[in-house]
C-alpha cells in the first residue's frame, strides 16, 4: 500500500546563514532516504521572525511512501510541523505495524527526555 503525503519541515534558529545551511542539509538527506520517493521539495526563503532574533525557513515536501510505518519513521526523524496524506482515505494496518510506529515514537521521546534531563543537570552545576 503506497501513498503520497505532504509535509512541512520548519527550521528555526540563528543566525540566518545557519538556517539556510540546515535547510539545504535536510533537503540533501531527504534525497538519500531509502524507501522514500521524494516527488518535490520547495525551500522557502529564510525570514526573520516577528519577535526576537530568530530566523525561520521551511521545506514543503511531497513524498511517496510504501507503508504507514515508513511514514511514521519519516515523522520521527524529521519532525514535520504538519503532515497530510493526500491520495487515500482509509488505511488498514496490522498490530505489528502499529507496535513499530509507537515503539519508534516512544524511543525518540525517551531520547529527547534524556537529552533534556542532561541539559538541565548541566545548568544546575
Amino acid at each position: 500500500m503506497s501513498f503520497t503525503a505532504r509535509a512541512i519541515v520548519e527550521v528555526v534558529g540563528s543566525p540566518q546563514e545557519h538556517i539556510t545551511t540546515v535547510l539545504k542539509s535536510v533537503q540533501d538527506h531527504l534525497k538519500e532516504e531509502k524507501e522514500l520517493k521524494i516527488i518535490s521539495v520547495d525551500v522557502s526563503e529564510v525570514e526573520k521572525m516577528p519577535e526576537g532574533e530568530l530566523f525561520s525557513g521551511f521545506l514543503d515536501i511531497e513524498l511517496k511512501v510504501e507503508n504507514l510505518s515508513r511514514l511514521s519513521q519519516f515523522c520521527v526523524d524529521y519532525m514535520p510541523a504538519s503532515l497530510e496524506i493526500v491520495d487515500i482515505e482509509k488505511i488498514n494496518l496490522s498490530a505489528g505495524e502499529l507496535n513499530n510506529i509507537y515503539n519508534d515514537f516512544l524511543s525518540k521521546l525517551h531520547h529527547y527526555n534524556l537529552a533534556l534531563f542532561n541539559a538541565i543537570n548541566q545548568v544546575k552545576k
